[in-house]
């Protein structure tokens, strides 16, 4: 028996039921998505909102046009008030709808009000579930909302009522020029790089070559299941452990590593989110590029990662709005081989001696910073630095790596 796609989107309130007819929906309406598949699949879209919602969505042009392709199932939830967690509440809407997809062994694909879909992508994702793929991942970053929305319009890819076809390339081309703040604090060579760098990407001609931690599940084989595990949703989200606890071999996954398989972009306003992009001065000095590798591997080895997210972080993803240059392919090797060495995954370096390099360094980020302010206020008061001081300062940075237990090196 040939398995239904379920689609699954969660949202409440005017503005996210707008995106998600406007972008959402209108790009699943393009010629090579929602149209391509096999009627015989007989696909639905299982949609979790609050009643006034899906009594306001039922006059929306677009809404008849995606009823003409596929059964729209409603699963009630709750308006969410002030004090209402909004994640809470995403966990809500996806444990009823995967519930129903594992009862009916259905394909799910999890997505968004605010994604847009290239033309073809949902073509390429039932491809692979031809090919038996149990799980496919694509890369989840934030998109800055509004100027890719004013360019799709100048474009004349968005039309109000009307489906939205666009190319990977194309979609590619608008989204890499309009990353969100949040997205560029990825960059391995920003000078604002991320405390906690959920992604981290390089730039090079043609596109970016991003890793990640951060995955959507755009194809989940449901019918593979013999248990459904949706303990993930009583104090986390679909991003957290939720895959891997009913997936946990790696070898089941299968990423979509080259946005012409699938272009996918997730739009997110800077005047909802935004990130501050000051440089810090702790990866702009000479020992910035071990203080980017050391919160790297903190975050790899910490506890909010699980073993699957550890095992694909590694896997090299291409962003391009042309062909895969020389200097794109080039790019894929010399940032594997960082990732690498910042995440010790061949074990060259015990554990313990990455972690007391990494607080190494991180105090010598500090008593740099320190010993900048007191030579500027010198400076500024004409006075000299005094042999005292500068044994101070001696003595100041030597004591913690002597002294402190914590920075001793322990054998695993």
């Amino acid at each position: 028996m040939i398995k239904p796609f379920y689609f699954m989107a969660i949202f409440w309130g005017a503005v996210h039921r707008g995106y998600l007819l406007r972008y959402l929906v209108a790009s699943m309406l393009s010629p090579g998505n929602l149209p391509a598949l096999d009627p015989a699949r007989k696909n639905k879209f299982l949609l979790a909102t609050t009643a006034t919602d899906w009594a306001d969505i039922q006059d929306e042009p677009l809404f008849h046009q995606l009823q003409a392709h596929c059964e729209v199932v409603w699963f009630e939830i709750p308006m969410p008030g002030p004090e209402d967690s909004k994640m809470r509440m995403q966990s809500l809407g996806h444990r009823l709808v995967s519930e129903r997809c594992f009862a009916d062994g259905a394909l799910g694909v999890f997505l968004t009000p605010d994604i847009i879909l290239s033309d073809g992508s949902l073509a390429r994702i039932e491809h692979y579930a031809r090919q038996g793929v149990k799980v496919l991942f694509s890369v989840a970053i934030r998109f800055s909302q509004d100027p890719i929305e004013q360019e799709l319009v100048s474009r004349g890819r968005m039309r109000p009522d009307q489906p939205m076809a666009i190319g990977a390339r194309e979609l590619m081309e608008i989204g890499l020029a309009n990353l969100h703040s949040e997205t560029k604090r990825y960059e391995f060579g920003s000078p604002a790089f991320a405390h906690s760098p959920i992604s981290v990407f390089w730039r090079a001609s043609g596109g970016i070559v991003i890793y990640s931690f951060s995955w959507c599940p755009i194809l989940v084989d449901y019918g593979a299941l013999r248990e459904h595990d949706t303990s993930t949703f009583d104090e986390w989200t679909l991003d957290g452990d939720y895959i891997y606890r009913n997936f946990p071999d790696a070898r089941d996954v299968m990423i979509i590593t080259d946005s012409d398989d699938v272009g996918m972009i997730s739009l997110t306003r800077e005047a909802d989110l935004t990130f501050d992009l000051r440089p810090d001065p702790d990866v702009n000095w000479w020992l910035g590029g071990l203080v980017r590798r050391a919160r790297l591997h903190a975050l790899w080895a910490g506890p909010v990662m699980d073993p699957l997210k550890r095992d694909l972080f590694l896997t090299p993803v291409v962003f391009h709005q042309g062909g895969v240059t020389p200097e794109l392919a080039r790019c894929v090797k010399d940032s594997s081989a960082i990732l690498r060495g910042a995440i010790n995954r061949d074990g060259h370096l015990p554990l313990q001696f990455v972690r007391f390099v990494s607080r190494t360094v991180w105090r010598t980020a500090m008593l740099a910073r320190q010993f900048r302010s007191l030579v500027r206020w010198h400076i500024r008061n004409r006075r000299f630095v005094t042999a005292r001081v500068l044994w101070r300062l001696n003595l100041r940075a030597s004591k913690p790596l002597i002294e402190d237990p914590q920075w001793k090196i322990v054998n695993d």
